[in-house]
């Protein structure tokens, strides 16, 4: 499978790969390098925590991508963009 990244540096994940493991917008990646090569690992920070949830997921929604370091949230608000979940 294939797929292109934006010109803001985002990556669409395909749906197969998406229901395969069982990802949702809260989740999280990480990419290790290796070898010269890239591999992308699903994260699960707390299991037990995933667990209780019972497969409710939150999420923000798409964000616009902005040159000026700042994302657009779900009502339009401006918010610093973080690495934190």
């Amino acid at each position: 499978m294939r797929s292109t990244s934006t010109s803001c540096g985002r990556i669409v994940i395909p749906a197969e790969i998406r229901r395969r493991f069982k990802l949702g917008p809260a989740d999280r990646l990480e990419w290790l390098v290796e070898d010269g090569q890239i591999r992308v690992v699903p994260v699960r920070e707390d299991p037990i925590a995933a667990f209780r949830a019972g497969g409710k997921r939150g999420g923000a929604g798409p964000h616009a991508c902005s040159p000026t370091g700042r994302r657009t949230g779900t009502r339009g608000e401006q918010r610093p963009m973080t690495n934190d979940p």
